[in-house]
């Protein structure tokens, strides 16, 4: 991927990995973080991290974010 613009993160846990896929990295962390600052203001105040914003299904539904889930075994 040297000198493109795709990008691609592997996530693993439980038997399981997430692999979450998209172009343009800078394109998807502003869309990302635009949906966690939507739900964001449903939260009381303090801090929050990411993870409790916005699930994975969450996820799926921002535009140009691909979401895989394989399993191990």
């Amino acid at each position: 991927m040297s000198g493109g613009e795709d990008w691609v993160v592997f996530a693993q846990a439980a038997g399981a990995t997430l692999v979450a896929s998209g172009v343009t990295q800078s394109l998807a962390t502003g869309r990302v973080t635009a949906a966690v600052a939507l739900r964001a203001t449903a939260l009381p105040p303090g801090a929050h991290g990411m993870h409790d914003v916005l699930t994975l299904d969450d996820l799926r539904t921002v535009p140009g974010l691909s979401l895989a889930e394989e399993t191990d075994g």
